[in-house]
């Protein structure tokens, strides 16, 4: 229980930095679209769209891809995320511009790694990206795939803490959504917010709705607990920007 209530007060803390230095950084800069990785992008992605609605900005266009963490601690190559490229490739199509890329914690980058990976794999390089994320010891090249890069930091992340937007679930949202079976909370939220998880699909990542499916299917009420869920993550965003 006590591992539990630090964990949260953890997601709190990371969520208010990440609420309070995005609001800075999108006020600052303007971005022609948002890059999102996989779940945890995702979940960024949305809590930034609050706080676009709550500046009064408009919100660019959100790439969202579905991206497995490409190399081990010692950086060995385990996963090429450019083989989705032929499910990609309507982002060919897009001018990128000057691009945001959020998450949680970026940790070494691996994952912003095969964004990046993907993005050049079908000649869609943005002009420019800035990182928006917790700080685990990462270090931001100069460049990657040529592409300029700044990282700006929301917070030291805190060792063995990932995930941190995810612990922050009420416990009524997460003892309503017992009838589904989730990997972890980082699910259940992506639920709430009716957005995809990523999963594998022939060995290519991608995205689905079948956990957001399940949830409607099982859970009683579940439109009234969404609703209820997104009321309280406003209510978040708000006190974060005071």
């Amino acid at each position: 229980m006590e591992s539990n209530s630090k964990e949260k007060r953890i997601g709190h803390e990371s969520l208010s930095a990440f609420v309070k230095v995005s609001a800075k950084v999108i006020q600052e800069n303007q971005f022609d679209h948002i890059f999102a990785a996989s779940d945890s992008g995702q979940l960024a992605a949305h809590i930034l769209g609050l706080v676009y609605d709550e500046l009064h900005i408009d919100r660019p266009p959100v790439v969202a891809l579905p991206i497995f963490r490409h190399v081990d601690k010692e950086r060995t190559v385990v996963f090429d995320n450019s083989v989705s490229s032929t499910q990609n490739q309507n982002l060919r199509s897009l001018r990128m511009g000057r691009c945001l890329f959020i998450d949680d914690e970026i940790w070494r980058g691996v994952t912003l790694r095969g964004f990046m990976d993907v993005l050049d794999s079908v000649g869609s390089l943005p002009e420019s990206c800035t990182i928006v994320a917790e700080d685990g010891g990462f270090e931001c090249p100069e460049t990657m795939h040529g592409v300029p890069m700044r990282f700006i930091s929301i917070k030291w992340r805190v060792p063995t803490v990932y995930n941190s937007f995810s612990h922050t679930i009420p416990d009524r949202f997460t003892r309503s959504l017992s009838a589904v079976e989730f990997a972890n909370d980082k699910q259940r939220m992506c639920a709430l917010l009716g957005l995809p998880v990523k999963q594998w699909n022939d060995g290519v990542p991608a995205f689905s709705y079948v956990l957001l499916e399940r949830s409607i299917k099982n859970v009683p009420n579940f439109s009234e607990l969404q609703q209820g869920y997104e009321k309280w993550l406003l209510a978040m965003v708000k006190d974060s920007l005071v």
